[in-house]
């Protein structure tokens, strides 16, 4: 009878893991699109309007365009990386992490730094669009 409780139990817990394994996948692997997209679409458009006006433009924005252009060049290999490592390293993490909280915290984590990192890219490519708008002014 213990047996067949301990069973039941595990049954329930590899079903609950499993569980929370393809929700944080499935969370990760949406914010990891939302990023894809900003640097494939949204990025490259903005270069080419800085061309247009030829402003000089800070060291930073230098850096989000040329990650931006590696993506555009090396999609074919970073967004099968992605839609790999995402679910594995969600699977890793969630058979070491039993409690409720660090499970939480693998979906909290992720998801405020992929926020934090489209917010700072877009304030680093508005402060140039600013500044042009105030000499047009």
């Amino acid at each position: 009878m213990t047996e067949n409780r301990s069973d039941a139990q595990s049954g329930q817990s590899a079903g609950a893991t499993l569980a929370w394994i393809l929700g944080a996948a499935a969370v990760h692997l949406c914010l990891a699109t939302i990023v894809f997209f900003y640097f494939y679409l949204y990025v490259p458009h903005q270069k080419e309007v800085f061309a247009d006006f030829g402003v000089a433009l800070p060291d930073a924005v230098f850096v989000v365009i040329r990650i931006s252009d590696l993506l555009v060049s090396y999609w074919h290999l970073v967004l099968p990386a992605l839609i790999l490592a995402i679910p594995g390293f969600d699977a890793l993490i969630m058979t070491v992490t039993r409690s409720r909280a660090g499970r939480l915290g693998l979906i909290a984590v992720p998801a405020i730094l992929s926020i934090g990192l489209l917010l700072s890219c877009h304030m680093i490519l508005k402060m140039p669009m600013d500044q042009l708008v105030e000499q047009l002014q």
